[in-house]
């Protein structure tokens, strides 16, 4: 994939997907968050290679995966329907 194509993605997505760092962990940045889904769409890789890959926990794999989504959607719900 491009890096200018991940920027853009990363940057149409960026209102909906900032989360702010806490006193206890960081968040995860959206670049990750959109290369995570872009990897597990193209290979069909389960968590475990993706915990591996992107250094998150396999729980919050799930969770990420499932806002990225939401937001996709929401951002792009015009081109859907």
């Amino acid at each position: 994939m491009n890096e200018m194509i991940l920027f853009s993605i990363v940057d149409h997505l960026l209102p909906t997907l900032y989360k702010q760092n806490t006193t206890y962990h960081k968040a995860i940045t959206i670049k990750i968050c959109v290369c995570c889904f872009i990897y597990k769409l193209a290979q069909g890789a389960n968590f475990l290679t993706c915990n591996k890959l992107f250094a998150i926990r396999k729980s919050t794999i799930s969770l990420v995966l499932h806002e990225f989504v939401d937001a996709f959607i929401y951002k792009y719900k015009f081109l859907i329907y």
